[in-house]
């Protein structure tokens, strides 16, 4: 019997269950979690519809995460090139209802302005697809688990349809999760019936073979491996992983049950595009103090009413659905990975508090937006840095992508990539002008100034968060903190290096 893995929307077809029954039947194979499957599927250009719709038809929860140096892939929203092919109506594709997710954490700036993550608003479970411009075995790879499912229809790895390609997507399934091959790219690995080794503590068992019709007169034989695999890899943890993809597993007990009381909808995240429009429309605005002219406040702006240009869609069509996952989620706390700043007291100077955390102010872009009594305090953005990216790429997107071998990515202000992850601290800034923000050089009493701005545009602010600067010393901060009588009680530093502010006694 055919096994239809990418069935036509537009068909009523009376065997549609029992196919569905047939794709379940050896994905039921993979050993029983209430975690979502995570499949990987490497170099599949536009064919990432095939694996979206086995993982859609099998209605578990799932990531897939598609990875291709090819562009057009990653934008499903624009490009409707998936079956059925002879309807032109967008409405009646598959793209049609996917909706970007919000705020995932994969990876540094860099690999935000390349990655994209999606759901399709119609399914009622936890699901995410991700689409990612890299190279799909060098690159991104060992920041992703060990995965339930590697789904093949491309040597991605050699450019050969050999063992060795099959050895390499082993070592990174789990034991007991399958590989899935299309047969039409890898007829030649002469793979034997049953169990066999194929690489050092790796071995790989055919569980099934059948027919799949993925379009219309596209047909191909599916092969289904189930590995067995002694590799001890040290991978990112499963749950960890999952955190970085959903806000939601995100957060603690306490801000779950608000968005519950609070009747939170899930809205799509806005685009790069409108998000950096948005950005430099801000920092258009010419508001100094009258007796500083370094001081820039910015304009004071809701973005919780701002429709960025586009309008809001939800990501979870049945709001019913979203909130009994919810409630899973809080029946289930030891899968949350709430991202709280672990900090250190390094001083109390004039009844203000001085705790450093050691990491990247991005990694907690979600616990900053949730503080009602923090402002962040940095630096305006420099023009120099605005003017020559617009000139060597065009857009704000790429600030970070290498121009050529010889001239490397413009760095961008730290800010750039975290208001990115979540445009709403926007409303929760302020800035200085024309300052010098590190070095012997920095701009004296910096660390004054920035609390100054915070207290005056935000009189209700307690807590100033910026990152290190100076020359991140503890010494710094006592001199521009000395006789300090204003409503800020506790500064939070932020900083990557250890020896930041080691200095006092």
């Amino acid at each position: 019997m055919v096994n239809k893995m990418v069935e036509e929307e537009y068909e009523d077809n009376e065997d549609d269950e029992e196919r569905k029954q047939m794709m379940n039947s050896f994905l039921d194979r993979l050993e029983r979690t209430t975690l979502p499957i995570i499949v990987y599927h490497p170099g599949p250009a536009g064919k990432f519809w095939r694996s979206l719709k086995m993982m859609t038809n099998h209605g578990k929860p799932f990531v897939l995460v598609a990875v291709d140096i090819d562009e057009q892939f990653r934008d499903p929203l624009l490009h409707y090139n998936e079956p059925p092919y002879h309807d032109d109506n967008p409405k009646s594709k598959q793209s049609w209802d996917m909706k970007r997710l919000a705020n995932p954490l994969l990876g540094d700036s860099r690999k935000i302005n390349r990655t994209q993550m999606y759901r399709k608003s119609n399914i009622d479970y936890e699901h995410g697809i991700i689409l990612s411009k890299h190279n799909a075995h060098s690159e991104f790879i060992d920041e992703l688990p060990h995965f339930d499912i590697i789904y093949l229809d491309y040597p991605a790895y050699s450019g050969d349809n050999g063992v060795d390609e099959i050895s390499y997507w082993a070592s990174h399934i789990k034991d007991g999760g399958l590989l899935i091959v299309e047969y039409s790219c890898f007829s030649g690995t002469y793979l034997k019936p049953g169990r066999q080794t194929i690489a050092n503590g790796i071995d790989i068992e055919l569980v099934t073979e059948s027919m799949a019709e993925f379009s219309r007169g596209d047909d191909d034989k599916i092969s289904v491996f189930k590995i067995h695999s002694k590799v001890k890899k040290e991978k990112l943890p499963k749950i960890d992983f999952l955190a970085n993809c959903f806000l939601e597993r995100r957060l603690n007990i306490t801000a779950l049950r608000e968005n519950l009381e609070e009747e939170r909808i899930p809205y799509e995240h806005p685009s790069k595009e409108k998000i950096n429009a948005h950005i430099e429309r801000f920092f258009e605005y010419e508001f100094f103090d009258p007796y500083d002219s370094r001081l820039f406040y910015g304009p004071r702006l809701d973005i919780h009413k701002l429709k960025l240009g586009t309008t809001k869609e939800r990501t979870w069509e049945d709001l019913d659905a979203y909130r009994v996952w919810l409630k899973s989620l809080i029946a289930n706390e030891h899968q949350l990975r709430p991202r709280i700043p672990e900090s250190h007291t390094v001083g109390d100077y004039g009844g203000i508090r001085i705790n450093h955390v050691i990491g990247n102010m991005h990694d907690f872009s979600d616990w900053l937006v949730e503080q009602k009594d923090l402002i962040i305090s940095c630096r305006k953005e420099p023009d120099y840095i605005r003017e020559a990216v617009k000139r060597h790429f065009g857009t704000q997107d790429d600030w970070d992508a290498p121009w050529n071998d010889e001239q490397p990515g413009m760095k961008d202000p730290f800010w750039r990539g975290l208001f990115t992850r979540r445009f709403e601290l926007l409303d929760k800034s302020v800035y200085l002008n024309d300052v010098t923000w590190s070095g012997e050089d920095a701009t004296s009493n910096l660390t004054r100034m920035l609390i100054d701005a915070a207290g005056t545009k935000f009189p209700h602010c307690r807590t100033v968060a910026f990152i290190s600067h100076g020359m991140a010393k503890q010494y710094e901060l006592a001199k521009s903190l000395h006789g300090y009588e204003g409503p800020i009680n506790r500064l939070i530093i932020f900083s990557i290096d250890h020896d930041d502010y080691d200095d006092w006694d």
